[in-house]
C-alpha cells in the first residue's frame, strides 16, 4: 500500500523537500516558506551535472520566480571572449510583459552602471526604470525598453572572471527590495557560481586529460610521476607497455634502480642529484632499462623535479622514449663508417671526398702523399685548391673532374694522364675518376664513398691521343643503383715529370730536324706555360 504524500509543512522531511519529485508536479507541492525553497534551489545549483545544466537552471528559475512572486526570473551569462550577453534563460509568469531575453547579444558597454558592478555577488537594484538615479539613467532606459519596471540583480564570477548576473524583474516599479530576499539572492548566486565553476573545471580537466592522452599516444612517450611524500608512483599505460608490464604488475612503487643497467646507474643517479640540487634545468639521460623479458632497452629519459624551500625533493615527473631501434641503427652506421674509413685509409689509390658544394671533408693517406696536403689542412677547403690539374702537353689548366661530374650529374674518367701540382710546387702525372653519388631524391648527397679500385696509368704509346673525357663502363648501372654519397677522385702515380719532359723534347727535336734542319731549343711545356706553385 502506497503511503500518501504529506500535505502539511510540518510533515515534510528534508528528503521530501529536496527531492525532484516534490517540485515537478508528480506529487503535491509542499506549501513552504521562501527560505526553504531558496535552500532547495541552492542545493540543486551546487549539485547540477554538466549534461543537465540547462534543465537544472530552467527548473530552478521557475521555482525562484514562483517563490518570490516576481514577474520574471532570469540568468544572463556573459561570453568570456567578448563580454557580450549570451543566451538568456528565464522563467516568466503567464501574463508578464517583461522581455529580458532581448538582452541576448548586447554588450556590457550598453550598461555602464552594471558594468562597474560585476564584483562577485554584488547586488544591484533598479527600483523604477522610469525615474532612475542619475548614474543609472542609461541602464534604466535599456531595461525600460524591455518592459522591465524594476529589477534586482546579483553579479556572478566564475574562476575569477565575470560570468553574468542572476535577476528578478517586475513589469511595474516597486520600492526597495526586501533585505531577506537580497540575502537569499546572494545565497542562490553563490551556489550557482560554485556549480558553474565546478562544471567548467571538470570540463577543463577532461579536455586536459584527453589532450595529454593524445600527446602521449602521438609522442609514444611513457609517463611516470613519483610523489615522494606519499611514496606513490604513477606509470602511464604506454610506459608499462614499453617495458612489457601490465596494469597488475606495477601496483607498488618498484625500486627503479633495479630497472636501470648497472653500467648506467651511477651516471643516472648523478644527473638526478644535479637536477634536484638546481645545477641543471632538467634531468635528461640516455640509458638502458630492463624489459620484463630480461633484455635491455635503450631509453631517453627527461624529468623535472619540484622541491620545497629547503631543497628537499617533493615530486619528480618524467617521460621516457624507447630508442632501442634507433640506437641499433646508430651502432650499425658507426661500424659501417669505421669499416669504410679503414678501407679508405688502406686503399692503394688516393681518395678525395667532398660535399655537394665541392668542399673537401676527407682525403686518405695516399691522397695526402700525392697532393702534399694533410687531412686537417685540406678539410673545409675548395677541391680546386687541393686538386690543381693541367693538360699533360699544353699545360693549360683543366677543370676539376669533380666539378665536371657534379655539373653533368654522371661519373667521368680521364682517359689520359693529367699534370697535378702538389702543395710544395712539385708536379706529377695522375689519372682520375669522379662520380656524383646521389640520395634517393636525385640530389648530390653527403656520405661515405664505397671502397675504390686502383686505376693503372695509360700505356705510353697512347700518350699523344687527343684529350677527352668519357664515362667508365657500368656508369649507368651505378646511377641506377641510386648510391648515396659524395664525389670521389682516384689518383694514380704515372711517371715522373722529368722523364716525360725528356721524351717530349726528343720528339720536338726530331720534328724540327725533319722540317728544315733548323736547330731549335725546344722548351718544355712548363717553360711556355709556367704553373704557380701551390699554397703552403
Amino acid at each position: 500500500m502506497t503511503t500518501p504524500p504529506p500535505d502539511k509543512p510540518a510533515d515534510f522531511t528534508a528528503s521530501d523537500i529536496l527531492s525532484a519529485d516534490a517540485w515537478t508536479g508528480r506529487v503535491p507541492k509542499p506549501v513552504l516558506g521562501i527560505d526553504v525553497v531558496c535552500t532547495k534551489i541552492a542545493v540543486d545549483f551546487q549539485n547540477m551535472q554538466r549534461d543537465s545544466v540547462e534543465e537544472c537552471v530552467r527548473r530552478n528559475l521557475e521555482l525562484l520566480r514562483g517563490a518570490t512572486g516576481s514577474d520574471c526570473a532570469f540568468l544572463a551569462p556573459l561570453n568570456s571572449e567578448d563580454s557580450t550577453i549570451a543566451d538568456v534563460q528565464l522563467a516568466r509568469s503567464a501574463f508578464a510583459q517583461c522581455r529580458p531575453e532581448a538582452l541576448t547579444g548586447s554588450g556590457l558597454e550598453a550598461f555602464p552602471w552594471l558594468k562597474g558592478r560585476l564584483e562577485s555577488l554584488r547586488l544591484s537594484e533598479l527600483r523604477d526604470t522610469s525615474a532612475p538615479r542619475k548614474e543609472q539613467a542609461l541602464d534604466a532606459a535599456k531595461f525600460a525598453q524591455l518592459h522591465i519596471g524594476s529589477a534586482l540583480l546579483v553579479a556572478l564570477r566564475v574562476q575569477g572572471k565575470p560570468a553574468g548576473f542572476l535577476g528578478l524583474a517586475h513589469a511595474m516599479p516597486r520600492g526597495a527590495w526586501d533585505v531577506n530576499l537580497q540575502l537569499l539572492m546572494k545565497l542562490i548566486g553563490t551556489s550557482l557560481a560554485t556549480g558553474l565553476e565546478r562544471i567548467r573545471t571538470e570540463a577543463r580537466l577532461a579536455k586536459l586529460e584527453e589532450r595529454t592522452n593524445l600527446f602521449q599516444a602521438a609522442a609514444n612517450d611513457g609517463l611516470w610521476d613519483f610523489d615522494v611524500e606519499s611514496n606513490e608512483v604513477y606509470f602511464s599505460p604506454r610506459w608499462k607497455a614499453m617495458l612489457g608490464y601490465g596494469d597488475e604488475d606495477m601496483r607498488g612503487a618498484p625500486d627503479w634502480r633495479s630497472l636501470v643497467h648497472p653500467d648506467d646507474l651511477s651516471r643516472v643517479q648523478t644527473a638526478i642529484r644535479d637536477h634536484v640540487a638546481g645545477k641543471t634545468p632538467i634531468f635528461e639521460s640516455t640509458h638502458r632499462m630492463r624489459h620484463r623479458n630480461g633484455e635491455w632497452r635503450w631509453v631517453i629519459s627527461r624529468a623535472t623535479a619540484r622541491v620545497d624551500k629547503h631543497g628537499r625533493l617533493l615530486r619528480l615527473v618524467g617521460v621516457e622514449l624507447d630508442i632501442t631501434e634507433r640506437k641499433l641503427y646508430e651502432e650499425a652506421l658507426f661500424r659501417e663508417k669505421e669499416s669504410a674509413q679503414i678501407t679508405l685509409q688502406s686503399i692503394g689509390d688516393g681518395v678525395i671526398t667532398t660535399d655537394a658544394n665541392s668542399t673537401i671533408d676527407y682525403i686518405n693517406p695516399v691522397a695526402e702523399e700525392l697532393t702534399g696536403w694533410r687531412l686537417e689542412d685540406a678539410m673545409g677547403r675548395p677541391v680546386e685548391e687541393i686538386f690543381r690539374a693541367f693538360h699533360e702537353e699544353t699545360c693549360e689548366p683543366l677543370e676539376n673532374p669533380l666539378s665536371v661530374s657534379v655539373r653533368r650529374m654522371r661519373p667521368i674518367k680521364s682517359v689520359r694522364p693529367m699534370l697535378l701540382i702538389r702543395r710544395d710546387g712539385n708536379e706529377l702525372y695522375v689519372e682520375s675518376t669522379a662520380a656524383p653519388i646521389r640520395d634517393g631524391s636525385g640530389h648530390v648527397a653527403r656520405a661515405q664513398p664505397p671502397p675504390l679500385v686502383p686505376r693503372e696509368p695509360r700505356p705510353a704509346h697512347r700518350a699523344r691521343e687527343p684529350a677527352r673525357v668519357r664515362e667508365p663502363p657500368g656508369a649507368g648501372a651505378e646511377e641506377r643503383q641510386g648510391a648515396r654519397g659524395l664525389l670521389r677522385a682516384v689518383l694514380s702515380r704515372h711517371r715522373s715529370v722529368q722523364d716525360r719532359q725528356r721524351h717530349l723534347r726528343a720528339q720536338r727535336r726530331r720534328r724540327a730536324a725533319r722540317a728544315g734542319g733548323r736547330a731549335a731549343e725546344v722548351q718544355g711545356p712548363l717553360a711556355r706555360h709556367p704553373v704557380a706553385p701551390g699554397r703552403g
